[in-house]
This record gives C-alpha cells, sequence and structure tokens, in this order.
C-alpha cells in the first residue's frame, strides 16, 4: 500500500472534525486523496459559482476530471516535493493535484463536509489574476514544456 505522510487543510479552516478522520483513514488507499465538498449549500452563491467554474476550467485546460481541487488532501511527501512549481496563491492545490494526477500518480476522491464560512478572500481581483496566471504556467508546463513528476524508478516501471 501507498505510504501517506501529508495532509493538507484548507486555508479557511472549514472542513468538519469527521471529514478529518474519514480521509486520514483512507491513507493507503492511494498514492492521494483528494476530498470534495457534499453540502456546498452552505457557502455564499457567489463563491460556489466561482468554485464550479474553477473546478470546470482545470478539469477542461489538463484532462482530468475532478470534482473539486481546494480541499483538503493528502499526497506523499516525495512526490510533492519532487513537482517541479510553486505557487503562493489560491490554486496552488490544483498545481499540486494536477502535476501528480498527470504523472500518473494513483488517487482517490472522497467526500468531504464543511462548516459555513463567509471568511475569504480568493475572490478579490488580484487573487483571481494571480490564479489565472498560475493555470497559464500549469497549462504551458504541462502542456507545452510535457513536464511532470519524476517518480522513483520502482514505482515508475509500474504504471508504464
Amino acid at each position: 500500500p501507498a505510504t501517506c505522510d501529508r495532509i493538507d487543510n484548507d486555508g479557511d479552516n472549514e472542513t468538519e472534525e469527521e471529514t478529518v478522520s474519514q480521509i486520514a483513514s483512507r491513507t493507503g488507499e492511494a498514492e492521494m486523496i483528494i476530498s470534495y465538498t457534499v453540502n456546498t449549500e452552505v457557502r455564499a452563491l457567489k463563491r460556489r459559482i466561482v468554485s464550479r467554474g474553477f473546478v470546470w476550467l482545470c478539469n477542461l485546460l489538463f484532462g482530468l476530471n475532478f470534482r473539486y481541487y481546494n480541499g483538503m488532501c493528502v499526497q506523499r511527501r516525495d512526490q510533492l516535493l519532487a513537482i517541479p512549481f510553486r505557487s503562493g496563491n489560491f490554486a496552488y492545490m490544483a498545481g499540486v493535484i494536477i502535476y501528480l494526477a498527470k504523472s500518473g500518480v494513483s488517487y482517490i476522491q472522497t467526500p468531504m463536509v464543511i462548516k459555513p464560512t463567509t471568511a475569504t478572500t480568493s475572490f478579490k481581483f488580484k487573487s483571481v489574476v494571480e490564479c489565472l496566471k498560475t493555470l497559464g504556467e500549469l497549462f504551458w508546463r504541462i502542456h507545452f514544456k510535457r513536464e511532470r513528476v519524476a517518480l522513483p524508478a520502482a514505482r515508475a516501471a509500474k504504471i508504464g
């Protein structure tokens, strides 16, 4: 089984405690565990629309089919450190998920229940521009430069 040694919580601290336990209990089922929000109605309509648009755009640009990119995730530390990309904005977890998925890392998606929150800075104009720039750079790196995470030789042989 895969060894996962990193849990990343969302920046709004909105994940219910039971969900954290449930996600942690799934380590070993795949190299990456990606959560998606099941009770989106607790968020404001504007945030739901922007979140759905972001997911749609990421899936379209990178040929993926994830339900969410900004929830709580578990990744292997060695694979996380091997990602040839850094971002300091709200699209950072999308970059992590995209790089690892496009590199052949196994993953599962699991439900996440969140608490109602109104605090977010993700919709400020500067934040939106930074996220779009990050997605553009990711698109260039993934599709034109063909960058992938260098997996250990034994692991890569199992995929190929």
